[in-house]
């Protein structure tokens, strides 16, 4: 069992190491982008390897704090080894295509760039197996606090559902490219990609609420109504983006449906807020008193 816990740190310390080593990347063009100018927007922008460095390192710093929360198993030192080394050749292949002056996505317009398109693809598509894996885990036993597991496994099935809304896009890119239309765009103006980054980032933004929460000295049954309150909009700003990309309008486009959802949203997630508080207010049992460890 020891043996099995030792690989299973080293590989956690591995997944560590490629997150920080994308960072560094991202910041480095941070500076590159600053010194050779040009625009933020566009497929040939510094953008790409700025923000695939940094979200992608992020995101393999959550995933290592979410593995060391779980049961060891046997095949940890793999799996963790395997997306560090494939995450972290994506975004290197992104990066040289940026630094090539070729797109990055839905570039098949050489032998070679259709070589680096498939090639990313396959890297993602295993890395995701490996996410959806920590997210099945996560719903196993977690010796944290009931709002952290919350956190965890919200922020988890988020970053999972934002993975299958990239395969979605994907292929709807590919297919607009078989008709001649931008593979950016859906409709007049939706933007394909905007839906998939809006989850991505939840297994950040819910342990932070859990563990800020924590810091103001809010109890648990509080602080895992506020998890969920995180969770609840996060779940409808995804919707927001599905939304507007799929009825072909830009991000930030108004028009009458989005104010038909926005309202319904804020009514429903006001009313359980209030029907949640008022249940809390009435309960007699301290709810410091209520942590979840299975």
């Amino acid at each position: 069992m020891n043996g099995i816990q030792n690989q299973h740190s080293s590989a956690v310390r591995f997944v560590i190491d490629s997150g920080l080593f994308l960072i560094l990347i991202g910041c480095f063009h941070v500076f590159v982008f600053l010194v050779d100018g040009g625009s933020w927007s566009g497929t040939l922008s510094w953008r790409k390897p700025i923000l695939f460095g940094i979200s992608t390192g992020v995101t393999l710093l959550s995933l290592s704090w979410v593995a060391g929360l779980l049961q060891a198993k046997k095949r940890d030192l793999f799996s963790f080894r395997l997306i560090g080394i494939f995450l972290v050749i994506e975004v290197l292949l992104i990066t040289v295509q940026t630094w090539r002056s070729e797109p990055s996505h839905f570039n098949t317009n050489s032998a070679l760039n259709s070589s680096i398109q498939f090639f990313t693809e396959l890297l993602v598509t295993i890395s995701v197996i490996v996410i959806a894996d920590l997210t099945f885990r996560s719903f196993g036993r977690l010796t944290v606090p009931a709002d952290m597991k919350l956190a965890v496994r919200g922020g988890m099935s988020l970053l999972l559902a934002g993975c299958l809304i990239g395969f979605l896009i994907l292929g709807i890119g590919y297919h607009q490219l078989s008709i001649d239309r931008a593979p950016e765009t859906y409709g007049t103006r939706g933007v394909l990609k905007y839906p998939h980054g809006i989850p991505l980032h939840a297994i950040q933004i819910l342990p932070l609420i859990s563990w800020l929460s924590e810091r103001f000295g809010h109890e648990t049954r509080t602080r895992t109504m506020l998890v969920q309150t995180g969770l609840a909009f996060v779940i409808a700003f995804t919707g927001f983006g599905l939304l507007q990309t799929f009825t072909g309008h830009s991000r930030f486009e108004s028009w009458a449906g989005l104010y038909l959802y926005w309202g319904s949203c804020i009514v429903i997630i006001g009313l359980w807020l209030v029907s949640t508080w008022s249940h809390l207010m009435s309960q007699n049992v301290p709810s410091s008193a209520v942590c979840d460890v299975e």
